[in-house]
This record gives structure tokens, sequence and C-alpha cells, in this order.
């Protein structure tokens, strides 16, 4: 993206009428930072916030995401702005809970603190009453750029319930030139077609 795309503001913001949810569903994709072609992703050209497509490298066996499910919005994302000397920078994070603590499930935990990763999510919320592309505020992508690292893995945070809790963030020292991006390509059928072929 053209870093000088986004220096100045180009449009008014509009009053939204709809009802605003808070938080995310329980069903996440993870994928190994390594495993995207960043040269072959694209974005739109009119709103460079919205990723058109997310392509993974060619290996075999083929490569994929992973999916996270959780329950009753155990699944959390966040976003924001950091502190940066000569340019803005954002910090993402996605926590999730593991609901187990067996062998398989500690696996997955030292894989996690050993790697670096993209997240894609659902909001709750949906703004379905744009005339010309609604829902496309469906799908986030956070951690394009710098990825994302296990801040927090732990089996003593209260909600995990015995489970075990793990956050993905920002690392402090790479952070994300931009916020999350929309993902979107042309309708929200579409859309969650190509978001089928990833995982």
């Amino acid at each position: 993206m053209a870093d000088c795309a986004l220096k100045k503001l180009t449009a008014g913001i509009p009053r939204n009428c709809q009802p605003t949810t808070p938080g995310i569903q329980d069903e996440a994709i993870l994928f190994n930072w390594d495993d995207i072609d960043m040269s072959a992703c694209t974005f739109d050209e009119n709103n460079p916030m919205i990723m058109k497509t997310l392509v993974l490298k060619i290996e075999s066996p083929a490569l994929k995401g992973f999916l996270i499910k959780g329950q009753r919005m155990s699944n959390v994302k966040s976003y924001a702005l950091a502190a940066a000397k000569y340019s803005p920078a954002w910090t993402h994070s996605f926590a999730f809970i593991i609901a187990d603590n067996d062998p398989v499930a500690k696996q997955r935990m030292v894989e996690l603190a050993n790697g670096k990763f993209v997240v894609m999510y659902a909001n709750n919320y949906v703004n379905t009453a744009k005339a010309l592309t609604p829902q496309d505020s469906t799908y986030e992508v956070a951690g394009l750029a710098a990825g994302l690292y296990m801040a927090e893995g732990t089996d003593t945070n209260a909600d995990a319930n015995g489970g075990l809790y793990i956050k993905l963030q920002t690392a402090a020292d790479a952070k994300e030139p931009y916020p999350p991006y929309q993902y979107f390509n042309t309708s929200i059928a579409a859309t969650v077609l190509a978001r089928a072929s990833l995982i």
C-alpha cells in the first residue's frame, strides 16, 4: 500500500443509525505468517484498507489456515494506536481459550509460543445497510505486516475454567502500520467462499 494514500482526510463520516454489537464470532482462522504469499495478496484500489485476496504459498502438501473454535464469545480481538515518534503504528491482539489441558493442547500451546501468525475473524456487528458493499465489515485480518506472537499463555486465567488461555499480539518492537484490514471481495457470498478455500 502506498503510505501517502492515507495521509489526508478525504471524506466526512456519516452517522450510522444501526445498533452496533461488540465482539467477534466464535470461529476464527489462524495462519502461519510464513505460509502467506504476501506478494500475491491484493487490496482494493479505492480503499487500501480492504484486502481482496489472501493467498497462501504453493507447497505440497497444500498449506492452509487452522480453525480456532471458541464458545460464548471466548475469542477476543482488539487493536489500538501505539505511540510512535515518526509515523503511526498499531498494536493488534487476538486472545482465545483452548478448552483442554491434555498433551495435544499443550503441543499446540508450544507451537503457538514459537510461531508467528496472522488471524482472520468475523465481527459480530456487520453493516448491512450500505448501498454498494453491504457486509464488507464482516471479516478482519490482523497481524498481516509484522505478525502476531504469543504474549500470554497460562492455565491460571479465571475465564479459562481449567483450560489454557492464549493471547497473540504485535511485538513491542515490530508494530503494524495500519489497523486490521477488512477482508472482502465483490460480495459477501464470494468472500465467504474465498474464506472457506483457505481452511
